[in-house]
């Protein structure tokens, strides 16, 4: 699971909340997760744990209210369920469901159900399981765009068309001095608009190694749940015509 505070981490050049407001990374977050195949990439990192520490009880809550954190970009809200309380004001809970997020809800972070009042607000901290493949890609495909996205702001800013397409500079001259650079030393054969970020290229040359290798594909017929573990061969051979009759 890919959030907007987990990219910024991995990657401080996107810090900037003011350049790459969380709903800019989150759309590409969304974007590249319906793109990558978790066939051949795995699955994503998931949270493999979502601590919850109170802000503020509120008040009217008892022992073993279910909670539903509010905010962020999820698939999955946080669930909580409350562990103690004093005088009605929750004093301690713990997460039974730790979430899916593109966009962390800010902390802290208010939770609606249970009896109380609803004031009851919580400093959330996630945990993360192992990252992927699946995470390295997502990651290095937001990273690209971005770039591109910060590209056309910039050229839009100065008054030219955002997103006008240019390809890499390979020379540059000033009065007598010019300058050359060999550009097919830094892109990947064949990548297109990859090439036009670093973050690109390393992501292209990710997918040139996930993408080797042949599928296992299982005949869909197979009544065995496991699957056969063998290249589905085709129809039988008594379903082909006799050649010679």
């Amino acid at each position: 699971m890919i959030t907007t505070a987990l990219l910024r981490s991995d990657f401080p050049a996107f810090a900037d909340v003011v350049k790459y407001p969380d709903a800019l990374i989150g759309f590409w977050i969304s974007f590249g997760k319906l793109l990558l195949n978790q066939d051949r990439w795995g699955a994503p990192v998931s949270l493999s744990g979502m601590a919850a520490a109170v802000q503020a009880g509120g008040a009217g809550y008892v022992v073993g209210d279910a909670l539903t954190i509010s905010g962020g970009k999820f698939s999955q809200a946080t669930k909580l369920v409350v562990d103690a309380v004093n005088a009605g004001a929750v004093t301690a809970a713990h997460a039974t469901v730790f979430g899916d997020y593109v966009v962390l809800p800010a902390s802290p972070a208010a939770a609606t159900g249970g009896s109380g009042n609803g004031a009851a607000t919580f400093n959330l901290t996630p945990a993360y399981g192992d990252s992927t493949l699946f995470d390295f890609g997502l990651e290095l495909m937001v990273a690209h765009n971005l770039a591109l996205e910060r590209r056309a702001l910039d050229e839009g800013a100065k008054g030219g068309i955002p997103g006008w397409g240019r390809g890499l500079v390979n020379n540059s001259s000033v009065d007598k001095a010019t300058v050359g650079y060999d550009t097919t030393a830094a892109i990947e054969e064949g990548a297109g608009h990859w090439n036009l970020t670093t973050y690109g290229t390393r992501f292209k040359r990710l997918v040139n190694m996930v993408g080797a290798g042949p599928f296992q594909i299982i005949d869909p017929n197979d009544l065995n749940p496991l699957g056969s573990m063998f290249a589905f061969s085709g129809p039988p051979f008594s379903q082909f015509p006799n050649p010679s009759g």
